[in-house]
């Protein structure tokens, strides 16, 4: 077990290395406190100098490497009346174990998938969530009766994980912001946490308000469906061994490869899709004060966020419903440090769909954080394109609070 104190450590290959230590969300400590580090990138590999790093923390560095691999997963998959069918193949080189196939609020367990085998999948979407604050990591682990937020550490009396499973769950959680491998910032309604191992962003200074619930954790950004499993390291052709070094020992341990992957997904019939399953992408930003948290959340005074959606081409829309995450932020608090007054919630937002019939902006109003409207043709473009602008140009309403937000459609595929 390594101690507290200076490290040198060698990590092969081009990649990405950042510190990542809990003190970067400690909103009590100071520059002096956290520990100095020197990233020195070399032509075979990365040379990192922690110095004062105290390993009580689950993590602190990220490396991360982009990997050609042959292979890949393909999908034959049909989302229809509300449920997704068909096929997911295994082209990779290696066997899967323990594999999953995600959507927005729900999932299905495929099992083990070999090199080259196909699996059947089933999957019914869910319109309504009994608990919309649970993350997929937390419904993995209730399907196998475990209490969530699940923590392998805590259902081991402190030990490490014992068995594969625990070790993927408690994996699932890392990566979720869950157990204890999480900072989270929810003091203001239920939200999903932060996690340790994963990026993060710029924030205000202060405590931080709260997490955006508008797409989980362990889904692919922008994918309609994500299929995750751990790869088998008995077939792998591959050498995935961990040749990174410590004071110039290579450290022993176990090491797990997780897989994740998007799906292709076509749709067919009536289209009712459920809440946060289109989430909009930013495509452009106007202003200074416009701040993205590490929460996936933004903030601003004045200045606009343009975001896309797009939508299933060939679709008869009958309603479109725009979206605002509602548990970020329970009315007006003060934003420590940031002398920007107080904090308000989307509702405040200037919300402006484009209307590409005209050729211009059509103002909206989101009331208890959405918007609906059954005239929905004129605001989708060529390619499904639909464009959505947050804003404010009045200073004194204070800190706008919001997250990204989602598309509603209902309708039917011609």
């Amino acid at each position: 077990m390594l101690d507290q104190g200076d490290y040198q450590l060698h990590i092969p290959g081009n990649g990405l290395i950042q510190p990542s230590s809990d003190q970067q969300f400690n909103n009590g400590s100071s520059a002096d406190s956290e520990p100095i580090t020197t990233i020195i990138p070399g032509q075979n590999g990365t040379e990192v100098n922690l110095q004062g790093v105290n390993f009580s923390t689950v993590s602190s560095l990220l490396s991360e490497q982009d990997l050609k691999t042959p292979g890949g997963i393909t999908a034959q998959l049909t989302l229809a009346s509300g449920t997704l069918i068909g096929t997911v193949t295994n082209r990779l080189s290696y066997s899967l174990r323990d594999v999953y196939v995600l959507m927005n609020n729900n999932f299905v367990r495929v099992g083990d998938l070999l090199a080259g085998q196909s699996a059947q999948v089933h999957l019914r979407l869910n319109s309504s969530i009994a608990n919309p604050a649970m993350t997929l990591a937390d419904q993995i682990a209730e399907s196998y009766q475990l209490p969530t937020p699940y923590s392998a550490i805590a259902e081991n009396n402190g030990s490490s994980p014992q068995d594969e499973l625990q070790r993927h769950l408690a994996i699932l959680s890392a990566l979720s912001g869950e157990g204890e491998y999480a900072y989270t910032a929810c003091s203001f309604g239920s939200c999903k946490g932060i996690s340790v191992v994963s990026s993060y962003l710029p924030r205000l200074k202060g405590p931080a308000l709260g997490t955006t619930n508008s797409s989980d954790p362990l889904l692919v950004a922008g994918s309609a469906a994500t299929l995750i499993g751990w790869a088998d390291p008995s077939s792998q052709s591959t050498n995935t061994t961990n040749n990174v070094t410590v004071n110039g020992t290579s450290p022993s341990g176990l090491q797990e490869t997780l897989v994740q992957a998007p799906l292709n997904v076509t749709f067919s019939g009536t289209l009712n899709l459920p809440p946060d399953f289109i989430t909009g992408q930013i495509i452009n930003v106007q202003g200074n004060s416009v701040q993205i948290q590490p929460t996936g959340a933004y903030t601003l005074t004045t200045g606009n966020l343009t975001f896309e959606f797009t939508v299933p081409t060939k679709l008869q829309v009958s309603n479109l419903t725009i979206s605002e995450p509602s548990n970020l932020s329970q009315g007006a608090i003060t934003l420590p440090g940031s002398g920007a007054g107080s904090v308000v919630d989307a509702n405040q937002l200037q919300a402006s769909l484009y209307n590409w019939q005209t050729g211009s902006w059509d103002t909206i109003t989101l009331n208890n954080f959405s918007f609906s409207t059954p005239d929905a043709g004129v605001y989708i473009g060529q390619g499904g394109r639909i464009l959505l602008q947050l804003g404010n140009q009045d200073s004194t309403v204070g800190t706008i609070y919001f997250g990204r937000p989602s598309l509603n459609l209902q309708g039917t595929i011609s």
